[in-house]
């Protein structure tokens, strides 16, 4: 279902504001891997199974007080680490944040596209990098 035009109700009846979500929009439906079908047999799934409310509650959570404040923002990981950077996620780590926390990152790939749904939109990409990551911890074990 792709929408070209926005309606007065959406907020695109001329106002800089609607306007903006108007192309935000259109970026979304224009840049989108998955169907609207799929999205919501996602959403579907995550309610019926109970388990959509668990994972809101981490943007709730979070995002209402800040992601530093937390006492696991505070702890370093020690153990082989590989992170994605896909150009169109939520937030992004640089590789200078990263390493504050993450003291053994053996993989940081920036990614060419994908967002935040990255398993849906570029499964193979996300599949390559997690390949080549697990060869590298596995090659340590040698």
């Amino acid at each position: 279902m792709e929408r070209s035009e926005s309606t007065e109700e959406e907020g695109g009846g001329g106002e800089d504001d609607g306007a903006k979500k108007q192309t935000s929009r259109r970026r979304f439906y224009r840049r989108r891997k998955f169907s609207l079908d799929d999205l919501l047999t996602i959403v579907m799934i995550y309610w019926t199974m109970g388990s959509i409310v668990p994972s809101m509650r981490f943007y709730k959570e979070n995002f209402k007080e800040g992601l530093w404040k937390r006492e696991d923002a505070r702890t370093s990981v020690y153990v082989p680490t590989g992170l994605a950077a896909f150009p169109e996620d939520l937030l992004h780590c640089p590789p200078l944040w990263a390493r504050q926390k993450y003291k053994n990152i053996m993989s940081y790939s920036y990614m060419p596209r994908g967002g935040h749904f990255a398993a849906l939109e570029e499964p193979q990409l996300l599949a390559d990098d997690i390949r080549q990551f697990v060869a590298k911890v596995e090659a340590l074990k040698k």
